[in-house]
């Protein structure tokens, strides 16, 4: 095992503990998981099995909804994970011991969400696997697809989390990346209608990397391989190209900011 793997192990390891020593949390974490599903599963029966606007996705609300929270968990520990980390580090004063360590910047910035994607993956198989169980499509998944999907969804949305967390470090409160990109996002990305439905609106989803990721996932599960989804796959790529470098730098410059005015340990 390399040094990085080593390190970012440690980092996994060190939050599982730290989350399954609080069992009472843990325990209601998965059961507000099974709440969302059988409030979702209630809602599906109130609207009907039939709807128009979903025909090209089945019809189903409940599947609908479902197979979109499978990359919003990604978009969730991207916007929120990597700010949440920092900000931690921040106020119990580690973040200036961190960064003197031999375990460089990218190991604490992506170890400190490792566990948290982990999580997130086996909910978002989880939402994919229920979803398509409760549609009768679950042999027709072409896993390829979705799971390239699912790993492209990845380095996009860390970016976007990573913009947030420089914000968080120079700015300590206030920042305007999680709020603009998970609050649009939610609304206007497709979760919970089409995107169609927006009218004149639509366009804004058209500048949602979680618009594409969602649909493709959708289509991915309903058996589409990944030649046919180059309409969702390559603006998601494109997303990740532009948006990891900025982010990249954004951090840097944000950290060497908060050197020269000696507020990196401040919150």
């Amino acid at each position: 095992m390399t040094p990085f793997l080593r390190r970012a192990w440690a980092f996994v390891v060190r939050d599982f503990r730290a989350e399954t020593s609080y069992r009472f949390a843990f325990a209601m974490q998965l059961l507000g998981l099974i709440w969302m599903l059988i409030a979702f599963r209630f809602i599906a029966k109130l609207v009907g099995s039939e709807i128009p606007e979903l025909k090209r996705y089945g019809g189903n609300f409940f599947t609908f909804v479902l197979l979109g929270y499978a990359p919003l968990e990604y978009l969730r520990v991207g916007i929120m994970g990597f700010s949440r980390s920092v900000r931690e580090a921040q106020a119990f004063g580690t973040l200036e011991a961190l960064l003197v360590t031999r375990a460089g910047i990218p190991t604490i910035i992506f170890g400190s969400v490792l566990y948290d994607y982990a999580r997130a993956t086996v909910r978002a198989v989880l939402f994919i696997a229920v979803a398509a169980g409760a549609s009768g499509q679950l042999a027709d998944i072409d896993i390829p697809a979705t799971l390239a999907f699912l790993a492209l969804s990845i380095p996009c949305f860390a970016a976007i989390g990573i913009l947030s967390a420089s914000f968080v470090m120079v700015f300590k409160k206030g920042d305007p990346v999680s709020l603009l990109f998970l609050g649009t996002s939610t609304l206007m990305g497709g979760l919970l209608f089409p995107t169609h439905m927006l009218g004149r609106f639509e366009v804004i989803s058209h500048w949602l990397p979680l618009t594409y990721a969602m649909e493709g996932v959708r289509q991915a599960a309903k058996g589409q391989p990944l030649e046919h989804l180059g309409g969702q796959l390559l603006p998601l790529a494109a997303f990740s190209v532009v948006l990891v470098p900025l982010a990249t730098w954004s951090f840097r410059a944000a950290l060497d900011r908060a050197r020269r005015d000696g507020t990196l340990s401040h919150y």
